[in-house]
């Protein structure tokens, strides 16, 4: 079973890399199976101290990061429903590439893993000293922050 094979992994010590991919579906012959979906599944399944989302850039930005004067958020607050307390509301992009969601997917779901589950969840640029300390456990000086008030 798959829950089995990811607590044997993750009582092992390890840390679970998850990320969306082409899967066989009875109704629809083959889909997409969103990353997003399998982060939440994992946090209800093995309830970490906090979760991380691994992007392209540093975090959640106050409009796209690619224009001027984009502002990196640092903190993001919801409630135990996983609707937003205190956050200036940022504008979401998805590249056409990207089929399931993009930015504001993600952000649905650390509002929901933070609100509902009680797990912080960080948002940091992969390949970079904050994404290691936040997968280490630790808090990063640059990145987003999901969180329950």
């Amino acid at each position: 079973m798959p829950e089995e094979a990811l607590l044997d992994v993750v009582s092992k010590g390890f840390i679970p890399l998850i990320h969306g991919d082409a899967v066989f579906d009875e109704d629809q012959g083959c889909a997409i199976m969103s990353g997003d979906l399998l982060f939440e599944w994992s946090c209800k399944l093995c309830r970490p101290a906090q979760a991380v989302f691994l992007t392209d850039v540093a975090g959640v930005y106050d409009r796209p990061p690619t224009e001027a004067g984009a502002k990196l958020i640092r903190e993001i607050l919801v409630d135990t429903k996983g609707e937003l307390v205190e956050m200036s509301g940022p504008q979401m992009t998805t590249a056409a590439h990207d089929v399931t969601g993009g930015v504001a997917n993600k952000l649905a779901t650390a509002r929901r893993v933070a609100g509902v589950l009680d797990i912080p969840v960080w948002i940091c640029e992969v390949g970079t000293d904050h994404a290691l300390a936040a997968l280490r456990g630790g808090t990063p000086s640059r990145g987003t922050v999901v969180r329950r008030k």
